[in-house]
């Protein structure tokens, strides 16, 4: 049974709510979350498996604002254009080890 780690209460229901993240300087708005919320605290609770899915889907957006940002120039979009061109037909392509972690 869950519990809430600020009350105490086990008055814990499912809901789907809307939060605003802030990664690197921008509000990034996040909906259809599943949490838990305590009726007593309204505390809410993400679980470790939404959070990691909210992460990836940050860093991805990320990436995605990067390249669209980079696109904006014709000369990067040209350079991209053809990277990915060499990469499907497995021309250029040089594979490394990585670094362990530290």
């Amino acid at each position: 049974m869950l519990k809430c780690e600020i009350c105490g209460s086990t008055a814990i229901q499912d809901e789907t709510i809307s939060e605003v993240f802030h990664v690197n300087g921008q509000y990034k708005l996040i909906e259809n979350i599943l949490a838990s919320i305590c009726t007593q605290c309204n505390q809410r609770t993400i679980s470790r498996e939404t959070a990691e899915h909210i992460r990836k889907l940050m860093n991805t957006q990320q990436g995605m604002d990067e390249t669209a940002y980079l696109l904006q120039q014709p000369a990067n979009a040209q350079r991209l254009m053809k990277s990915m061109a060499n990469l499907r037909a497995g021309c250029n392509i040089e594979q490394r080890e990585l670094l362990p972690d530290d």
